[in-house]
């Protein structure tokens, strides 16, 4: 068949239907692309906030480097520095070791203290771990997982993103 013998009506409806899915499909493009972009200014907007944390964080350790205060009060810094430390109403900073123990968690503080080596997401991520690993080869770096949101209706996991980096 071919496009020379067709009505005139079949010829405009076919221009039409192209037209149609070509827009649609740019369309989708642009929303995917747009999509990408948010989710790349999220991520960077959260390395430069905990950039801030770090910061705050190497102060203290810098104090007890040159001897004004001691190891522990170094930490005790820390702590309650980066504790109050939240941004855009529901996003927080907490801190782990190496091991993975969890030291400071400010919206579960029934993990501080605990090991936390074996606690994983509903998908089975071992994100503690998962910050360990990328901290300790990269010295910092993103980990996908799902943890309750705080501000939501309900503890049901949700997919996040986390920064982490190492001291």
């Amino acid at each position: 068949m071919r496009i020379n013998n067709l009505k005139v009506a079949t010829k405009f409806n076919l221009l039409f239907s192209l037209s149609f899915f070509a827009i649609i499909l740019v369309t989708s493009l642009m929303l995917l692309e747009y999509r990408h972009s948010l989710f790349q200014n999220k991520k960077d907007k959260m390395k430069a906030l905990v950039e801030v944390a770090h910061s705050l964080a190497m102060e203290s350790l810098e104090a007890q480097k040159n001897g004004e205060i001691s190891k522990e009060q170094a930490q005790a810094n820390v702590i309650k520095q980066v504790k109050y430390l939240s941004y855009d109403d529901q996003n927080y900073f907490w801190i782990n070791d190496f091991h993975p123990r969890m030291i400071m968690h400010p919206k579960q503080p029934h993990l501080d203290g605990t090991d936390i080596t074996n606690l994983a997401d509903p998908d089975g991520s071992f994100l503690f771990r998962d910050f360990v690993t990328i901290t300790k080869n990269k010295g910092a770096g993103y980990v996908q997982y799902k943890w309750p949101k705080p501000g939501h209706d309900t503890d049901e996991p949700m997919p996040k993103i986390s920064y982490g980096k190492a001291i």
